[in-house]
């Protein structure tokens, strides 16, 4: 960081379900594409947060990918 500079870093406090705590281990290993026919819904709160980026790819399918940057998330492997 440069002389002032300043960064502010967000942290959020949520609860999540047991499917959103899964979708984040996973995303932990690397990017994740779906297929054309997942319920993203059901990851729509971490993409609404911040926790969780995407990008739309060819055919239908979306890329999910850990935000860059994040702290780390409570019980994960970085917290």
């Amino acid at each position: 960081m440069r002389a002032g500079e300043v960064h502010v870093i967000r942290r959020i406090a949520m609860e999540l379900t047991g499917l959103e705590r899964e979708f984040l281990k996973r995303l932990a290993h690397g990017p994740w594409a779906s297929p054309p026919l997942f319920d993203h819904s059901l990851v729509a709160r971490l993409v609404d947060d911040g926790l969780v980026q995407t990008e739309s790819l060819p055919g239908g399918s979306v890329q999910y990918e850990i935000t860059v940057n994040r702290p780390g998330i409570a019980g994960g492997p970085n917290s």
